[in-house]
């Protein structure tokens, strides 16, 4: 178990690099917001290019924010049930001795 921290303190895991298979919805999905993104873009002038980054930069810390706060709830949630699981009177019934 000890390793498993170690790893986590020095940085060696994280959760979110991942990399996403070709040819499924997200990959469909984020190829349709690039293609909106850049024909968005094509409309503005240099003044509102400004703004929409500005825009799209809110919007990442605002998604940052609630992608840590789902992992604390979930992280959370999993200690719950695994402190559950070693719970032995919580039930109607108790084990029989042999």
């Amino acid at each position: 178990m000890r390793r498993i921290l170690e790893e986590l303190w020095y940085g060696n895991i994280n959760p979110q690099d991942k990399q996403f298979n070709r040819g499924t919805k997200f990959d469909e999905a984020l190829r349709l917001l690039s293609r909106n993104e850049e024909k968005l873009i094509a409309m503005l002038d240099e003044k509102e290019k400004d703004i929409f980054e500005k825009f799209k930069d809110n919007q990442d810390e605002i998604a940052k924010y609630n992608s840590a706060d789902a992992f604390v709830a979930g992280f959370r949630l999993g200690a719950r049930l695994v402190i559950e699981s070693f719970s032995e009177d919580d039930g109607f019934f108790t084990e029989l001795e042999a």
